[in-house]
This record gives structure tokens, C-alpha cells and sequence, in this order.
């Protein structure tokens, strides 16, 4: 829970900062979730991670489209 709030508190500073969230960032963030999720629930967890992370995208890109949110933010909240 540490890492993630330090992460979010980046990602917020960038996004007040700079108005864009890096890439570089969600990497990081994608991978340290990936190796967490192994690390707690083996192979199974790492497959409900992404898949889990497709389904957020995928619900939250209508609002990319309509310019509601940044592209960042929807790589984020996934």
C-alpha cells in the first residue's frame, strides 16, 4: 500500500506539474504490480492482474475519446 501511494503521489505531481503523467511511470507502476501479484497469488494472480487492468481500460477509454480524461489517466486508474 506504501509503494502505492508514493507512485500516485508522483504520478500526481507530474500530472499537476507537467499536465502528462510519463510513460516511464506506468512502466515502473505496471511492473512492480506484476511482480506483487506473483509474489502474492503465483501465475494465476498475474493473469487476474492484466486482465483486470484490460477491463478498466477498456471501460474508461469512452471517456478518453470524449476528451473527459487524458490518456495518462486511463493508463493510471488501469
Amino acid at each position: 500500500m506504501g509503494a502505492l501511494c508514493i507512485f500516485l503521489l508522483i504520478a500526481c505531481y507530474y500530472d499537476y506539474r507537467f499536465r502528462r503523467i510519463p510513460n516511464l511511470l506506468i512502466l515502473f507502476m505496471l511492473a512492480t504490480g506484476i511482480i506483487w501479484r506473483f509474489y502474492m497469488q503465483g501465475g494465476g494472480g498475474i493473469l487476474f492482474f492484466l486482465l483486470t487492468m484490460i477491463v478498466v481500460i477498456v471501460c474508461l477509454s469512452p471517456f478518453f475519446r470524449i476528451k473527459a480524461l487524458g490518456a495518462g489517466d486511463v493508463k493510471l486508474f488501469g
